[in-house]
């Protein structure tokens, strides 16, 4: 693993959704969202983590990509919607009115791998990425 961060469900405060602990499937469901993709696999996977729904059937109103774009989608009210930590804790820091979800309290790790194969050469630009990880994300 070079990184492993953790997934946080984030909504905008204009939206009043209670901040406590929440493991009830029903609370879940009552609510809209914006996801990655139209699999809801980020999704599915903090519900099953935090509220042990196995079989999700959300409301969701938006797919967009990255994160980014689903950080600006939360903050507008669209829907609640999962987020690395480390980018919901820099928009609170930054005043910005998200709320992060506590949902069971353990938080849901996303570890990240790198793979390539060696016989392979690289391009400059896998090289150049592979090299930034080495330099600065292994060795911490």
């Amino acid at each position: 693993p070079v990184y492993d961060e953790v997934l946080e469900l984030c909504v905008s405060k204009k939206l009043g959704v209670p901040a406590k602990a929440v493991t009830d499937p029903e609370f879940y469901q009552g609510l809209t969202y914006v996801d990655y993709q139209e699999e809801q696999s980020v999704l599915s996977m903090w519900m099953k983590h935090h509220a042990g729904m196995k079989a999700v059937d959300l409301d969701v109103r938006l797919y967009v990509m990255d994160a980014q774009a689903i950080s600006k989608m939360i903050l507008s009210g669209a829907g609640a919607g999962v987020l690395p930590g480390h980018l919901a804790d820099k928009l609170v820091s930054a005043g910005e009115e998200l709320q992060i979800m506590k949902g069971s309290g353990k938080p849901l790790h996303n570890t990240i791998s790198i793979a390539y194969l060696e016989e392979k050469t690289l391009t400059p630009a896998a090289k150049a990425a592979f090299d930034f990880l080495k330099s600065n994300i292994l060795k911490k």
